[in-house]
């Protein structure tokens, strides 16, 4: 079905929305609020990354993968591939160190180095160079991202994933959906929260997350929702571009300042206040339960 997108409906979500997401991501979240009576606030994501959404070259970010996708391409020095052959990086997750500072806009390169240095940490030093990965098979000791260091690669410089550990399959990486919140209309002052361990990483989750995960990357026959959305962990509002879907179909914009999207869930969520620094939150192990029945 297609998506209602009315000139009111463009109006209140700024006529931008489309750069962040396609016409048919913006009809799935609006029937997913509708289904579940939530508002869905969604980050704008990188606009240069739904060029690789569905491609079999490219997959989304997983919550285990913090660094940042590239905002411009510009060819890596070292790069030996032809200008014809090689492909564009903007929306990929790259290595600052190899496509450099050009790559980013200057506004978010601390936290490009920032969120790198953590990353790397799961690279494997065995693959450190094209000689190296050359010999390999698999990426070692189990690892799922490596670096492609072929200089004559289209891709030379982007970060890669492997489920399978398999080099030849990996894929390289794109943004994902990013969720800001997700407020249940029948109780939108209340948030609550469950804690748990996922992918090695520390994940919190809202009551109806599942649902409107399940939804919606089953509606775009893509995994783009990976993670719980940013309210359950967060404890200030930061500067940010929101997408919010209503049930009824209406879709609003929040941000860029966070004094905006503070404003926005006083006008829109009255009595909806994010945690507080280290409050306690229930945890759970080797379970999906949902925090709505505890």
């Amino acid at each position: 079905m297609k998506p209602a997108l009315s000139g009111e409906h463009i109006m209140a979500g700024r006529a931008d929305i489309l750069k962040h997401m396609r016409a048919k991501h913006v009809g799935v979240f609006q029937s997913a609020a509708r289904l579940y009576n939530v508002a869905i606030l969604v980050r704008r994501t990188n606009t240069a990354s739904l060029e690789h959404v569905g491609e079999p070259y490219a997959t989304p970010k997983r919550l285990d993968c913090k660094a940042k996708t590239a905002d411009f391409d510009v060819k890596p020095v070292g790069s030996k591939c032809p200008d014809a052959q090689r492909k564009n990086f903007a929306g990929l997750v790259v290595d600052p160190k190899i496509v450099g500072e050009k790559a980013f806009k200057a506004s978010k390169m601390a936290k490009v180095i920032e969120e790198w240095m953590e990353f790397q940490k799961q690279l494997r030093p065995e693959m450190a160079t094209f000689e190296q990965q050359r010999k390999l098979t698999y990426i070692p000791r189990g690892g799922v991202y490596f670096v492609e260091r072929n200089p004559e690669d289209p891709y030379f410089g982007c970060v890669k994933f492997s489920s399978s550990s398999l080099i030849t399959a990996a894929k390289c990486v794109h943004g994902d959906f990013d969720l800001y919140g997700i407020v249940d209309m029948d109780a939108p002052d209340q948030l609550i929260r469950v804690r748990e361990d996922r992918l090695g990483q520390k994940h919190t989750r809202s009551p109806k997350f599942f649902d409107v995960q399940h939804f919606v990357n089953n509606r775009l026959g893509i995994a783009m929702v990976l993670h719980g959305s940013q309210e359950t962990y967060a404890t200030e509002h930061k500067d940010d571009d929101l997408d919010i879907f209503f049930p009824s179909g209406r879709i609003e914009y929040a941000g860029p300042a966070a004094a905006d999207i503070e404003a926005y869930y006083k006008k829109e969520f009255p009595g909806r206040t994010l945690f507080r620094k280290d409050e306690p939150a229930l945890d759970i192990k080797g379970s999906y339960v949902s925090p709505g029945a505890l």
